[in-house]
């Protein structure tokens, strides 16, 4: 016997098998294909929750019934990925892969809103994507490249070394790596 929120419960044998994976194949395919394209700092997060991303404002001045809902509806909804600077855990852009249909769409006769009225409130941006890479990356490389240190030329760091003004900062040899849309990452 178990005390639940629910009251005293018999403890049974969860009825659960662990999956083989958590992504689908050609999500899967698409993850790893994206990770040779992004720098080592940022991290692919897979299925995030919405209520993860978001914290509720205080009710002040709302009906506390329109409050709730929202609340409810944000816990309901999770993401196929988001992608994260992980020096910082900050989330740099949310991904949906509209390939799938989904009970919300078939309900309300089209594409579920509510991910994308919440996620533009809060200023995190979302892509809709297909799960091609070839035709989703470029929707997906500007985030990328605003995660990018900012590039420090050869004479830059010749004149900061030999003037010892200010030292090449150890996090600038990032920017030897440069980004081929084809190999992804490579030293230069």
């Amino acid at each position: 016997m178990v005390n639940t929120p629910d009251g005293e419960m018999i403890l049974t044998t969860p009825p659960f098998t662990l999956r083989e994976s958590i992504f689908g194949h050609s999500v899967g395919r698409f993850v790893n294909a994206l990770y040779r394209r992004v720098p080592a700092w940022v991290i692919l997060c897979p299925r995030v929750r919405m209520d993860t991303l978001v914290v509720p404002t205080p009710p002040d001045g709302r009906d506390p019934h329109d409050w709730r809902d929202w609340r409810k509806r944000v816990r309901l909804r999770s993401l196929d990925l988001v992608l994260c600077d992980r020096r910082t855990w900050r989330p740099l852009v949310a991904v949906m892969f509209d390939n799938r249909p989904t009970n919300a769409r078939a309900l309300g006769g089209g594409r579920d809103r509510m991910t994308d009225e919440v996620l533009a409130q809060v200023g995190l941006p979302l892509l809709h994507l297909t799960g091609d890479f070839a035709a989703d990356w470029p929707m997906i490389q500007p985030y990328v490249e605003q995660s990018i240190l900012r590039h420090v030329s050869d004479e830059e760091a010749m004149e900061a070394t030999m003037l010892r003004e200010s030292p090449v900062d150890a996090d600038s040899a990032a920017t030897l790596l440069r980004l081929d849309s084809e190999k992804g990452w490579l030293l230069e």
